[in-house]
This record gives C-alpha cells, structure tokens and sequence, in this order.
C-alpha cells in the first residue's frame, strides 16, 4: 500500500514508476489513475499544487492525460537541486539548509563536512571532493 507524500516530495512507489509510461494517450479521471498506478488520491491533489499536468471541463471534472503525465511524473522525481558550497540536506528538516559551525574531516580518503542545520540544529553531514 502507498503512503501519503508531502506537498514538498514527488516519491512514487516503484509500482507507479513502472506503469506510468504505460497509460495510453487518453484522458484519465483522477479515481481511475489512483487504482490503475496505485496511488492515494490525496497524493494527487499535493501533487497537483506541485504543478502535474491536468485541465478541468466545464463540469468542475479534472482530467490528465496519460502520457504527459508519464513525463511530467519522470522529470519530476528525478529533479536534483544542486547545493552550493554551504548548503546542506537536512533530513530531519528534509529540505536544503545552511551549515554552520562546520569542520573539515578527512578520514582514509573519505573528505566530508560536518556542522549544524542552521534551522533546527541538528549535525548534518555533507561528502566533499
């Protein structure tokens, strides 16, 4: 069973992921795309403010089209933010954050950043080359 994502995350279940490039090029209600891909529908609707390709008609209906939604949900997942050099990922905030009051450690051939997010306060780590 899939679980809810965040309004922040496109996570499809590798289910989802592997059927998707399979929906024919038609229109598809958003109840007949949850149970063909196996994905709740309230996740739908998170992904919808994330800008997932749909249009109503003139009855208030939502509407998406298989294949644009195929692209649009395999450009999405694999969408990489690239970090500057004092960003980190927090994953107890799960976004990008500063690191501050960082330390250079180098172990065996291993370099990495260690510090605290600058929101929550947590040590994070960062690999560097």
């Amino acid at each position: 069973m899939a679980h809810r994502h965040t309004a922040k995350s496109i996570r499809p279940s590798h289910k989802a992921i592997v059927k998707a490039p399979g929906l024919l090029p038609m229109l598809y209600t958003l109840g007949e795309l949850s149970r063909e891909l196996d994905i709740p529908l309230a996740t739908f609707n998170d992904w919808r403010k994330l800008g997932m390709p749909c249009r109503r008609d003139a009855r208030g209906h939502v509407w998406i089209c298989g294949p644009e939604f195929a692209e649009w949900l395999d450009k999405a997942r694999r969408r990489r933010q690239k970090l500057k050099s004092h960003e980190v990922y927090c994953v107890h905030c799960r976004e990008v954050t500063q690191i501050v009051q960082i330390q250079r450690v180098v172990q065996d051939t291993i370099t990495r950043l260690n510090g605290l997010c600058a929101k929550c306060g947590r040590t994070v780590t960062r690999g560097v080359r």
